[in-house]
């Protein structure tokens, strides 16, 4: 089960990154600006998780903060989504993720170990 909720996870973190693309093109703006941002939006957004989300992050957040930063990524892309005119896309998107990251910390009990977050000892 946890393997099949880690593949969703990669999904949607690719869904995610595809969805900036897609938002940047949309825009009403010189094809220049868009294909910057549509290269610069998801470099950036693969940054943050980098550095902050993934399994192996060079700056582990609390589990709190850690569980907050990927619903607020995942919220601000279901926005971007929606102002370029897909909003049901992002809602499933969104949906999905806190489906997936809900299920992941359920089976993990009081520790979030396997979904990637950060162990915190006490």
């Amino acid at each position: 089960m946890r393997l099949a909720l880690h593949a969703l996870r990669f999904g949607l973190e690719l869904c995610l990154l595809a969805a900036l693309v897609y938002w940047a093109l949309q825009l009403d703006t010189a094809v220049a600006a868009r294909v910057l941002l549509a290269v610069v939006a998801p470099c950036a957004f693969m940054v943050v998780w980098g550095l902050f989300v993934a399994p192996k992050a060079r700056y582990p957040l609390p589990r709190v903060a850690w569980v907050a930063l990927q619903l607020a990524l995942f919220a601000l892309v279901a926005g971007a989504l929606a102002q370029a005119g897909e909003l049901t896309l992002g809602i499933v998107l969104v949906g999905a993720a806190v489906l997936d990251l809900a299920a992941l910390v359920a089976l993990s009990g009081t520790g979030l170990r396997g979904t990637g977050a950060p162990e915190i000892h006490l």
